[in-house]
């Protein structure tokens, strides 16, 4: 399977901010699209992605609040890239190789709308992910929103409502950080 084939299934749409818009926007954006992701563009070029993952880690370090902070200020700017012939299998060992080394802590959010071709597939590569991280000191956590049990899957879960009770995650998270 290549990038190509899960661009078809997922389609084409591409959101989009721009670094020196303030991170309170890009997250509303997040909330409404219900997606996990921006492509951070300016002048035409890809300078960065900003993902739940910076977004939490930007507030964690703000003590709990977003405030002005500007998607610059969170966003990875050397996000990783491939094309769209690059195997899913090379995406997967490139992710797992530039996240070694960096966290203690891998969140997995999910709506539970994995396409129906490769749900299986999917899941089974989730299985198999988590027990390489668990085996490495990682730990994974599942954020599932309507969807079935992550734990099923071997993750542990923090269970909430919605995208907005932020606070609840971010305890969940501060207390696995902290174990």
């Amino acid at each position: 399977m290549k990038v190509a084939d899960i661009l078809r299934v997922k389609g084409n749409t591409l959101y989009t901010v721009q670094p020196d818009e303030p991170l309170a926007k890009a997250t509303e954006i997040m909330a409404e699209k219900d997606i996990g992701s921006l492509v951070v563009m300016e002048y035409g070029d890809l300078v960065g992605m900003l993902t739940f993952r910076e977004v939490l880690a930007c507030i964690v370090s703000n003590g709990g609040e977003i405030g002005r902070t500007l998607v610059r200020k969170a966003m990875d700017d050397h996000p990783m890239t491939c094309t769209p012939d690059t195997e899913i299998d090379e995406v997967r060992r490139m992710m797992l190789e530039r996240q070694r080394g960096k966290d203690k802590l891998l969140l997995y959010f999910t709506d539970g709308a994995m396409p129906c071709e490769n749900g299986a597939e999917e899941r089974r590569i989730l299985r198999n992910e988590c027990a390489i991280l668990k085996a490495k000191g990682i730990h994974t956590v599942g954020v599932g929103i309507d969807c079935d049990d992550p734990r099923k899957y071997g993750l542990d879960t923090i269970e909430v409502e919605s995208l907005q009770d932020l606070p609840a995650l971010l305890q969940g998270i501060g207390m696995r950080l902290t174990k």
